[in-house]
């Protein structure tokens, strides 16, 4: 069994496995820097670094909407760190690898996101397995 941090986006659920997790942190205001991808709303300075936030509703192609206390994952890996642009956490919950299914799941232009198991948590609803988020390009 491993924990997962449940969160949601456009009413959909996400599971992020804790270990590339550092923190959680409220939204804030981005400053917006020319070049970036369409995806990266801007940076936030971050523990003594900028710290570019992806917005993982454009990722996905959802709609663009103004949520109220969004939050922002501080996603890390061995290199680098991100922050990641989400409606809101649902809980922590663990999960074993087992219950991960192979899924029908396919988003247009999402490079970036590897994912596609699918699992039903205690409560019944159906979760999308996060299982890597390539950032060295970011």
């Amino acid at each position: 069994m491993k924990d997962f941090l449940i969160f949601c986006v456009d009413g959909e659920r996400y599971a992020l496995d804790i270990e590339y997790v550092e923190k959680i942190v409220e939204d804030r205001k981005c400053t917006k820097v020319s070049g970036l991808e369409d995806f990266i709303d801007g940076v936030i300075s971050y523990e003594n670094d900028l710290l570019k936030i992806v917005n993982i509703r454009k990722i996905l192609s959802k709609k663009i909407t103004t949520i109220e206390n969004q939050k922002i994952i501080i996603y890390k890996d061995k290199k680098r760190r991100v922050g990641l642009k989400i409606d809101y956490v649902d809980k922590i919950e663990a999960i074993g690898a087992d219950n991960f299914k192979p899924g029908n799941i396919s988003f247009k232009d999402v490079d970036m996101l590897k994912m596609g198991k699918t699992c039903k948590i205690k409560d019944g609803k159906l979760v999308v397995m996060i299982d890597s988020i390539d950032i060295s390009n970011i």
